[in-house]
């Protein structure tokens, strides 16, 4: 196996490792029941389990922390990195030189871990020699970099947009993702304690644009699908987009 896949391994590894003891078994994925067999909503599981909504939550943020191979040929190594929202602008990279042979031959350290938030990157942020530190530091830096966010899948929210369905889609994915809010206000004003990126409030953005290129009320068809996301019909659109 090469080095950087094992050390790829080793780090979704760790970093998958928190978790919590339910009835004598380390439970990592609180989407799903012990045995496996069954899926868990938000709800079922803090039942089921006990835990909290800000344990359930950090676990979730966890699980979608996925490392992948950074390698660039222009590097004096190789490298795995952790992208959190796929802009290229806020992830979390650590450099690792195949032996301490290759690392002398550069002047450097074995490993080193380097991060962006929002493009402005913190070189060299850690360097050293101690793989399992290494590892270590990696795993902390991404979780970070998650910090207070809530890690969503917005592929949903950038599928395109051309016409009233598409519209549908978009908005229902908004909803999905407890990212509802009024069109005719900025996302970046609406969403900004959100947890999100700048580069994915920029997306919402220009997604919400694009609806009143296609579709001639996109408002009323918001209205519609917001509501339906209030099962007792008691709120209001305000009280719906303002999580209240």
């Amino acid at each position: 196996m090469h080095y950087i896949t094992e050390l790829l391994n080793d780090v979704n590894s760790a970093t998958q490792d928190a978790g919590f003891e339910f009835d004598g078994v380390w439970v990592t994925d609180p989407t799903v029941s012990l045995c496996g067999r069954f899926d868990y909503t938000k709800e079922e599981s803090l039942n089921a389990y006990g835990i909290s909504s800000e344990k359930y939550d950090a676990l979730i943020a966890k699980l979608k922390i996925k490392w992948t191979d950074f390698s660039y040929g222009n590097d004096a190594c190789n490298s795995i990195g952790f992208d959190l929202d796929g802009s290229g602008e806020n992830y979390v990279q650590l450099f690792a030189f195949a032996s301490q042979e290759d690392a002398d031959i550069e002047g450097l350290e074995v490993y080193s871990v380097t991060y962006s938030v929002d493009g402005d990157i913190a070189y060299d942020e850690w360097s050293g020699n101690d793989r399992d530190e290494a590892v270590a530091k990696a795993v902390e830096y991404a979780n970070k970099m998650i910090g207070g966010r809530k890690v969503r899948d917005l592929s949903a929210i950038s599928a395109s947009i051309s016409n009233e369905d598409d519209v549908r889609k978009f908005v229902r994915a908004l909803c999905d993702a407890d990212l509802m809010y009024h069109f005719d206000d900025g996302a970046h004003d609406c969403l900004g304690d959100q947890g999100l990126t700048d580069y994915q409030l920029t997306l919402i953005e220009r997604q919400v644009e694009r609806l009143f290129d296609v579709c001639e009320d996109p408002f009323e068809i918001a209205y519609d699908i917001f509501c339906d996301f209030d099962p007792t019909g008691k709120k209001s659109v305000d009280q719906i987009c303002n999580r209240v």
